[in-house]
Formats: structure tokens, sequence, C-alpha cells
């Protein structure tokens, strides 16, 4: 029976690690997109900055409400794209501690951040700590003062 145990789980945890590189691949590529964010909006300061000194008319909203629009959308694209490569990154690790068996909370924060991105983050976030919660499984993510005894290095002292 606990043979069977530890089988399970050591599928479940590859499986989750498999999930968690191709979620941060999909994260990584989700943060493209907010490239062509920035993109358009450097397009729209410019074109923008171009029309009002053009056509400069009598009720006409001021020149620089057209260029905070574009900057907003700057910051915006820039936060974005930030945000993904942070996710993707922290998915990466996340991935390689689960096939390691090893930063067990490390996977915990970045778990908890992947339920914020619905559908798939969410699913993806609570399976990986309903795993990470079962008692077989925490004995096999190993504290680092075992690994350090493991290592020969003993204690403080």
């Amino acid at each position: 029976m606990h043979l069977q145990v530890q089988s399970r789980d050591a599928e479940h945890i590859r499986l989750l690690s498999l999930f968690h590189y191709i979620f941060a691949g999909l994260s990584l590529v989700g943060g493209l997109l907010f490239v062509l964010y920035i993109a358009m909006a450097i397009m729209m300061m410019r074109g923008f900055s171009t029309m009002s000194s053009s056509s400069p008319g009598a009720g006409a909203p001021p020149a620089g409400m057209f260029e905070m629009i574009g900057v907003v959308y700057l910051v915006m694209g820039i936060l974005g794209c930030l945000a993904a490569l942070a996710m993707g990154v922290g998915s990466f690790f996340a991935a390689k501690g689960l096939a390691e068996r090893r930063r067990r909370t490390f996977i915990y924060v970045v778990s908890a951040f992947q339920c914020l991105l619905m559908p798939l983050g969410t699913v993806l976030g609570i399976f990986t700590i309903l795993v990470l919660e079962r008692p077989s499984v925490r004995a096999l993510f190993a504290s680092p003062s075992d690994e350090l005894s493991r290592a020969g290095g003993g204690g403080v002292g």
C-alpha cells in the first residue's frame, strides 16, 4: 500500500512539473502580447503629438492630454509585460523545484499567484497546493537542514 502511495505521488508531482513548464511558456508568450501593447502606445503618443501640433483649434482638448493617455497605456503595457515575465520565470522555477522535490515554500507562493490567473492558473495553482499538502508529499520534499546533514555538513557548534 505504501509503495502505491509513493508511486501515485511521484506521478502527480511529475505531471504538475510538466504543467508548470507549459504554464511558464504560455506566460512568456502572453508577455509578448504586452510588447505589442507597448508598441501601440508609442505609436499613439507619436500620432497624438503630431495631430495636436498641426491642428490647434478652439474647443480642442489640451495637447498634453493625448500624450498622457499614451503614457498611461505605455505604463500599463510595461507593467503587464513585467508581470507576465515574472509569472513565467516563477512557474519555470516552480516546475524545476517540483522535479527536484525542493523549494516547497516557493512553489506554494507561485501557485498562490497562479490562482489569480483564471482559468488555467487557478486550476494549476489549486491542484499544486492540494498535492503539496499531502503528508506523503511533504515527506518527499527535504528540508534544508536535512540536505545539509546528508551532505556531511553537520550542525552548528
